[in-house]
């Protein structure tokens, strides 16, 4: 997991706070937890992956799937 995490800046978010997704600020999503890639101003891009994209809730798994996106420009 700190492999998958190196170099990554995150923004964490309440959604019991900012509710089920802002689609008006482009933050939709059905599963969390959920990592929207943002441009230079703090916007997202479209880019996103949650929860579903992985296997069972494992660190392994998680990780194998986190580090590919989170290393990708």
């Amino acid at each position: 997991m700190l492999t998958a995490f190196d170099g990554v800046y995150l923004i964490q978010l309440d959604t019991d706070v900012w509710g089920w997704g802002v689609p008006a600020a482009g933050f939709t999503f059905e599963y969390i937890p959920v990592f929207f890639r943002l441009d230079e101003n703090g916007d997202p891009t479209g880019d996103w992956i949650d929860g579903s994209a992985w296997d069972a809730d494992r660190y392994a798994n998680i990780a194998n799937t986190l580090a590919p996106w989170f290393h990708t420009p």
